[in-house]
């Protein structure tokens, strides 16, 4: 039984070197040899390629809501104005364009590629290929802010007890444009009527 799978074995070994002797092989080896220094050749991505890094900002507007730069805003006007002169008990409104700006930094990779194909019949097609991929900075594991925009101001409403008086209604006036750098016409001031803010 030994000799029969050693005899069996060595058929197997006369085959296999007849079958790599023949004509039909040697074709087959140059193909397959062929297709890998193909495959180590051709261009990918990371090879070939000029990389550009820029940094063009990210923007992010954030949405309306009632928290946020609007209350601290409210918060600070109402405590200054109410230590004008006669101005008494103050509550103030504002209307924001948004609840702000924060812009981002980034980074930003453009790769471009040229490639060249030459065919049998001496034709030529060139190619160009372009990618980009733009990432927010990170440091220290949290996003990079470059710019933090406070909200537009619209406009002002404030209601004061002591807005009867044209004197104290023109100083609330001056020092709202002031504190928000708007213009007068953009705040509005009333006085209030009767009963307890």
């Amino acid at each position: 039984m030994k000799e029969d799978i050693l005899r069996k074995l060595k058929e197997k070994k006369d085959q296999g070197e007849q079958w790599f002797k023949g004509e039909r092989s040697k074709y087959i080896i140059v193909i397959l040899v062929s297709i890998g220094l193909l495959v180590l050749l051709w261009p990918s991505p990371a090879r070939n390629t000029d990389t550009e890094a820029g940094g063009s900002p990210i923007t992010e507007t954030r949405p309306l809501s009632a928290g946020g730069h609007k209350e601290k805003m409210i918060g600070e006007l109402e405590s200054i104005l109410a230590n004008v002169s006669g101005a008494g008990q103050v509550k103030v409104n504002l209307t924001l364009s948004s609840e702000g700006v924060k812009t981002y930094a980034t980074n930003e990779r453009v790769e471009r590629r040229d490639i060249d194909e030459n065919d049998s019949v001496r034709t030529v097609k060139k190619t160009a290929e372009e990618s980009s991929n733009k990432d927010i900075a990170v440091s220290g594991g949290s996003p990079l802010l470059v710019e933090d925009k406070t909200p537009e101001v619209i406009g002002v409403l404030v209601v004061a007890q002591g807005a009867k008086d044209a004197a104290v209604k023109e100083e609330l006036i001056k020092a709202t444009a002031t504190l928000l750098n708007i213009s007068y016409n953009k705040v509005e001031v009333v006085a209030k009527q009767g009963g307890n803010m």
